[in-house]
């Protein structure tokens, strides 16, 4: 079994989209960038109302749920390239760490103390995201040393529209070759031109009970515009909320 540091895995798990966007950058030649993929190139920050984040050249919001065991923190992310090939950029982060990387109270009950970050990004879209795409991952992710716990298509996640793409569990393994030391979950999916990847990593035997019911509320609250407002009614209804 390859062992992999924390950096080597990240560029691995990345590759696949990384060496897409390069590969496909020919073939989007002659065709209209859309307003997702400019702000790739040129991100601004959005405007905050309240627990609110709208970020318009984008056309996403996000809300930051009322309840939350482990991610606690979240807002817009710091908009710097990051990932594999730094071709990653960061929209919406949510950390669980106290200042000076400790944890005040364990909530969640894990015992993981250590930095706890949520990210969810958005990169170039070069390489079709659907059911075909599965096998191919995962032999990608294989052949990189990588083992891959589950992966999936899913054509609603967490019941959500638009949000047809694929979920991945990995795992890289410790010193002793025997168990995993950290599994990443991520979830990649497709709009347009451009492609949104939420990750989390922990280590590998922490009780994942809190961490999940955050990442669902946390992905559940990242909203397309197209999709309409988050909860419903219409979106003077949720201004007038907000300055309520």
């Amino acid at each position: 079994m390859l062992k992999l540091s924390h950096l080597s895995l990240l560029t691995i798990l990345g590759a696949s989209v990384a060496l897409a966007a390069c590969a496909g950058s020919g073939a989007r030649k002659g065709r209209k960038q859309s307003a997702r993929a400019a702000w790739i190139e040129s991100p601004s920050s959005g405007e905050r109302a309240g627990a609110r984040v709208h970020i318009a050249e984008l056309a996403v919001s996000f809300e930051t749920p009322d309840v939350l065991y482990v991610y606690r923190d979240c807002g817009e992310a710091a908009h710097g390239p990051d990932g594999p090939e730094k071709n990653w950029i960061p929209v919406i982060q949510c950390q669980g760490a106290a200042p000076g990387g400790s944890d005040d109270d364990d909530l969640d009950g894990s015992g993981f103390d250590g930095d706890r970050v949520m990210t969810i990004y958005v990169a170039d879209k070069a390489r079709a995201i659907n059911e075909r795409a599965v096998e191919t991952m995962r032999d990608e992710y294989e052949r990189a040393g990588i083992t891959v716990a589950e992966i999936a298509y899913h054509e609603d996640y967490l019941t959500k529209e638009h949000r047809r793409g694929i979920e991945a569990k990995l795992h890289t393994f410790g010193e002793d070759d025997r168990y995993p030391e950290q599994e990443t979950l991520r979830f990649m999916f497709p709009v347009d031109d451009v492609v949104f990847i939420a990750s989390i990593d922990y280590p590998y035997g922490t009780d994942v009970s809190g961490i999940m019911s955050d990442w669902q509320r946390i992905l559940w609250n990242f909203q397309l515009d197209e999709d309409g407002p988050l909860f419903g009614g219409t979106q003077s209804d949720e201004d007038e909320a907000e300055e309520e």
